[in-house]
């Protein structure tokens, strides 16, 4: 039996973006957050069940994360790895 393939999203429908009020910035969505670090899911889940990652929030059912929280926490992460480096 073979398996279903994931459907893709339409390319004339832009993906939704929830705005940060006042600021002009987006917030990033899971999938964002993925892209953007090369981490499975699956690890992200494990670093939030631990308390772990980027600050995040629920709107609804759904994770978002503000760009200067994402960069927090790469940038603490650079620092971490440096010092056990020296």
């Amino acid at each position: 039996m073979a398996t279903p393939k994931a459907r893709a999203r339409p390319a004339e429908l832009s993906p939704p973006i929830t705005m940060i009020a006042g600021t002009g910035q987006n917030l990033l969505t899971l999938d964002d957050l993925v892209e953007l670090t090369g981490t499975p899911k699956s690890t992200l889940y494990s670093l939030f069940a631990e308390g772990k990652g980027p600050r995040r929030m629920k709107l609804g059912r759904a994770l978002r994360f503000r760009p200067t929280d994402v960069d927090a926490w790469l940038d603490a992460m650079v620092a971490g790895n440096e010092r056990r480096a020296a």
